[in-house]
């Protein structure tokens, strides 16, 4: 009686669900839940983080990177939520409460505003400051834990899974 071991799993189907394993943040289920925490403060019902992580399987299959990749899914989050736009201090604010589960100062808002735009240098789009914010330690710290043996989802309509 060996052991055996699997590599390179990403997704494990059964009968009454799917689990992820690929939780890496250059992974497309690990992008998907980073921004999704990082936006909403908490991984949202089975539903939503499965529309998710189709979207980010269909985004992954066209990019070019990894970090290409988790810019166009921030892109993409940021508009299906924030159709009319959203303010770059609306932004800042909301991922800087979500990921330090403290509301930010006027200073610190202002400092991340800041780096937002072409002229600053650091972050050219919303996206960007989006996934950078979504990739920190500090944010995925807060929910590694709990998914080291995988996330349960539900497989979009028309998705694999």
């Amino acid at each position: 009686a060996g052991t055996d071991n699997l590599q390179g799993i990403e997704r494990v189907k059964y009968e009454d669900g799917v689990i992820a394993l690929d939780l890496n943040l250059d992974d497309s289920a690990g992008m998907a839940l980073a921004l999704l925490y990082a936006g909403f403060g908490e991984l949202p019902g089975d539903d939503v983080i499965g529309q998710w992580i189709a979207e980010s399987d269909e985004i992954n299959e066209s990019a070019n990177d990894a970090s290409s990749a988790m810019r166009d899914l921030a892109e993409e989050i940021i508009a299906s939520y924030a159709p009319n736009g959203l303010s770059n201090e609306k932004l800042v604010t909301t991922l800087y409460s979500n990921i330090a589960k403290q509301d930010p100062t006027q200073a610190q808002v202002n400092e991340y505003v800041g780096l937002i735009g072409t002229d600053s240098g650091k972050f050219a789009t919303q996206a960007e400051l989006y996934v950078w914010a979504a990739s920190m330690s500090e944010n995925t710290s807060h929910y590694a834990a709990d998914l080291l043996g995988g996330v349960t989802y539900e497989p979009a309509q028309d998705a694999m899974g």
